[in-house]
């Protein structure tokens, strides 16, 4: 693997992890957990939401610089898988293979260049957009099913 499609990798997995729980240790040993909700790639620096220390304070938001961070736990994995879904919708909605684009590295799934779908939801509007969500939904019940 070449070093720059390692570093677009990292970036995706760094950018796979906005919503994702996750504990953070610093480089002083005091952890914080929560979700992120933002990165910044240059810096590392993330953005916490629903913030827990280790001594049981809470914070609404917490922004940790990417320099002061030792490392970061994920606490849940992921439960959308771009190819697996597309996969899916094409079986269920019978679509021609050239109607979807996938990115694996970003997590999403275009539909006609029109609809972008994540784990978080479908981007875009209409019955084909609602069409989209319910089968997201049914694909993300029986992910958390098997798991």
């Amino acid at each position: 693997m070449s070093l720059p499609e390692a570093h677009r990798r990292f970036q995706g997995e760094l950018r796979g992890l906005i919503d994702k729980k996750v504990s953070v240790r610093l480089a002083d040993g005091r952890m914080y957990k929560g979700r992120i909700v933002g990165i910044d790639i240059n810096t590392l620096s993330i953005v916490l939401s629903d913030v827990e220390t280790d001594q049981g304070t809470k914070h609404s938001k917490v922004i940790v610089h990417g320099s002061r961070i030792s490392e970061i736990i994920i606490e849940e994995e992921a439960v959308f898988d771009p190819r697996e879904f597309a996969d899916f919708i094409v079986q269920r909605l019978q679509l021609p293979s050239h109607a979807i684009e996938i990115s694996d590295q970003f997590g999403y799934v275009i539909v006609y260049h029109k609809y972008k779908i994540t784990e978080s939801g479908v981007e875009g509007e209409g019955p084909f957009a609602q069409r989209l969500y319910d089968l997201l939904q049914e694909y993300l019940r029986v992910k958390t099913k098997k798991g």
